[in-house]
């Protein structure tokens, strides 16, 4: 889906995010896309990193960003090494400090498109080495995986709902989910992500219906002394990714909201795979058939001769099959089972950890001269 002529398109006091509790509406939006665009034009700038807490300030400018024709490069994180590395790049870099732009647009929609084939999306992730792996993405490719993320919702999430998030959305799971999708599906983005249950619960109090993208990391640690019941039924859907969820975060999701969460197995290389949504039985033991993953639409799932995952789609590479780096089974019915990792990338709190680059750096500390992780 083309979001810039889906927002051109929709009425242009129709609502499209919150902020500070104000509506922000489609013209609005259109009116800061325009700036950007025209900001990004009259410098001249050829490539930009985006770095901005601002959900909706990093929207503005990352379609404006696109419809200037200019590449949007978006790290994982802004350490000191990170920010070196692309600087020596020549980029020109947005955060929320960056002073906002004063472009006057007089007609906002005139010359706001998109070239869909060109590839302005560079994304970063960890190789199996541990140096960070650059994946650049065409419009095409970004924007078709937005039209199949919620095909296959068990009962489809509510139009108007509003999406809050505690993951960010510097990584392609929260790109997709928290900026992306709410845009192209009639869903309202949000301005801050949720950090603490506290804010999860303040945020369901306030707000309905409301849709939670979630990470394990957040799921596995809900304290159940808070009153999940007088906002139990303000959640629409819950969505989680990054990493598995414990089968005690299941347990604590079904028991705070009433519900398990909508697992999407994916990656940066790899966009969504699969995803599933498991199930208690009556008796609270799980049901072994939900546990199984289903892929996503359009998308072919394969192993192997070492029975390691390959996937094939449209949005990769439709003739040839692509692997990844789990072992996986696969069923008769088409589902699969995920047996494990092949590489020596760890996940702890969904970040990765490449095992190599701990292993250098310590090295590189002076205190050892070996090192094994």
């Amino acid at each position: 889906m083309d979001i810039v002529e889906a927002l051109k398109n929709s009425d242009s006091d129709a609502a499209v995010a919150i902020e500070n509790a104000k509506v922000l509406t489609a013209g609005e939006l259109l009116n800061a896309i325009g700036r950007w665009k025209a900001f990004f034009e009259s410098a001249g700038i050829k490539s930009t990193v985006l770095f901005c807490s601002d959900r909706i300030r990093f929207t503005a400018a990352l379609i404006g960003a696109w419809c200037a024709g200019t590449r949007t490069v978006l790290p994982t994180d802004m350490t000191q090494f990170t920010r070196q590395r692309l600087e020596k790049e020549g980029h020109f870099f947005v955060f929320d400090e960056t002073p906002v732009i004063r472009h006057e647009v007089i007609s906002p929609t005139q010359d706001l498109r998109l070239t869909i084939d060109e590839a302005l999306v560079e994304m970063f992730t960890s190789g199996s080495t541990g140096e960070p792996t650059r994946v650049l993405k065409t419009l095409t490719q970004v924007l078709s995986d937005i039209d199949t993320l919620d095909a296959d919702f068990p009962v489809k999430p509510q139009n108007g709902a509003i999406v809050f998030s505690t993951v960010s959305h510097q990584h392609i799971y929260g790109f997709l989910w928290t900026v992306l999708w709410p845009l192209s599906s009639g869903r309202l983005l949000t301005k801050e992500r949720l950090v603490f249950p506290e804010n999860i619960h303040q945020a369901l109090k306030e707000n309905r219906p409301v849709i939670l993208i979630s990470s394990p990391a957040h799921l596995k640690r809900l304290p159940l002394d808070l009153n999940w019941d007088e906002v139990r039924e303000h959640l629409d859907c819950l969505v989680s990714s990054g990493g598995p969820l414990s089968e005690e975060g299941l347990g604590l999701c079904q028991e705070a909201f009433g519900q398990t969460p909508f697992e999407i197995l994916g990656s940066t290389e790899l966009d969504g795979i699969a995803w599933r949504q498991r199930r208690f039985h009556a008796d609270k033991s799980i049901d072994s058939d939900s546990c199984r993953w289903h892929p996503m639409p359009g998308t072919l799932i394969g192993k192997n001769n070492e029975g390691i995952l390959q996937v094939k789609s449209t949005r990769l590479d439709p003739l040839h099959w692509t692997t990844g780096n789990d072992r996986i089974e696969v069923l008769e019915d088409g589902t699969f089972t995920l047996l494990g990792r092949t590489d020596r990338i760890v996940k702890i709190e969904e970040k990765r950890l490449s095992l190599t680059a701990m292993e250098q750096e310590i090295i590189d500390s002076g205190y050892c001269t070996e090192a094994r992780a």
